[in-house]
Formats: C-alpha cells, sequence, structure tokens
C-alpha cells in the first residue's frame, strides 16, 4: 500500500452493513476533499490472533507474519484512523478483536519511544442490533485503548452510534448526513482541501 492518509478499517463481515454504509458516507466526503484512503476488511484480512510470545516486547514486529506486517506502517504514520462495526455480544466481532489485539508491538513500541508513532485522529462509526442501557460501553471502551495505543485522539462526541437495528429498514438520513458532515470537518482536521 501507498502512503495513504486514512486507514479505514471495516469490522462488519457485511460489507453492505449500516455500520459499513455510515463509515462510508463519511469516507466518500473525505476522498471528495482529495484525502487518500486505504480500506481494510479485517473479516477478510485476517489478523492471526496475538499468542503473547513477547517478541513485542523489545522488538517491534510480531512472529505472525500476515496482513499485519503491511498495516503497522499505516498504524504508525496516517493521519486518521476510522473504524466501523457492529456490536457483537457487546463488543467487538472476532476477527475486528483479534486485529487490534496485534497491535500490541505498536503499544510496546509506543511505551520505548513515544515519538515513534505519529499522532493521529481516531473516529468509530458503531451499530448495535437491540437499545438496552449500556449497549455500545464494551466496544467505545476497546475502541479507546485500541486509539490510545497508536497515538490517535478521539473525541467521544463525535463516535457515530446507532442504536436498535434489528428494527430498521435503512440508516436514518439524518445519521448519514451527520457522518457527511463529520467527513468534512475532519478533512479539514488532517489537512484536505473543500
Amino acid at each position: 500500500m501507498a502512503n495513504p492518509e486514512v486507514l479505514a478499517l471495516f469490522g462488519s463481515p457485511v460489507k453492505e452493513s449500516f455500520s459499513s454504509e455510515i463509515h462510508s458516507r463519511f469516507l466518500d466526503k473525505l476522498e471528495s476533499c482529495g484525502i487518500s484512503i486505504a480500506r481494510v476488511y479485517p473479516y477478510i484480512n485476517r489478523a492471526e490472533p496475538c499468542s503473547d510470545c513477547r517478541f513485542c516486547e523489545t522488538e517491534f514486529g510480531c512472529t505472525n507474519s500476515d496482513v499485519m506486517d503491511e498495516l503497522y506502517p499505516l498504524l504508525k504514520s496516517s493521519k486518521l484512523i476510522s473504524l466501523s462495526s457492529p456490536v457483537y455480544f457487546s463488543g467487538l466481532p472476532s476477527h475486528l478483536k483479534a486485529f487490534i489485539d496485534r497491535t500490541q508491538p505498536l503499544w510496546h513500541l509506543g511505551r520505548r519511544d513515544g515519538n515513534a508513532i505519529s499522532k493521529k485522529k481516531g473516529i468509530l462509526f458503531s451499530t448495535a442490533g437491540s437499545s438496552y442501557g449500556g449497549a455500545f460501553d464494551g466496544t467505545v471502551r476497546t475502541v479507546r485503548h485500541f486509539f490510545n495505543t497508536v497515538n490517535a485522539e478521539y473525541s467521544l462526541e463525535d463516535f457515530i452510534l446507532l442504536p436498535d437495528t434489528d428494527s430498521l429498514n435503512e440508516v436514518p438520513l439524518e445519521l448519514l448526513s451527520k457522518a457527511e458532515n463529520t467527513g468534512a470537518r475532519y478533512s479539514r482536521l488532517i489537512g484536505g482541501s473543500l
């Protein structure tokens, strides 16, 4: 992959899911402002799970050789990481969680050298089939830790969370408009042109 400004992680195994649709609307606005994007689908481009071998405690990298070899440089240098996902049992789907677990080398690198990972922005788009209280708590907590690991600043107010999707046939237009407007604002934050 070249050096895209945005690393977009699509966590749903369904490419046309509600979370992916909201995420895509955000990214479409960024692209229209001239920002380059790498789209990654962890369900397709699978990372092996972390085996806690501890190699990354002293060396940057991982003993597993897979898609993460290509993504570590993007995780270090991108200006924005956007992530979308449905909620599975109050958390992230297993393939996306395995991907996030494999960012452990970045956590150790950041501890060894605080300047090794460029500062960036982070944003989350998530959907949940039900609307019980705290439905997004596990997902948001994990994503916050992930963003901290990759040196991504985030605003919880910018996260777009859509509950009760089991009762919907489509994403509400006002939410798609919000995603587009947020895309325009983030384009300015990371240096795009309108």
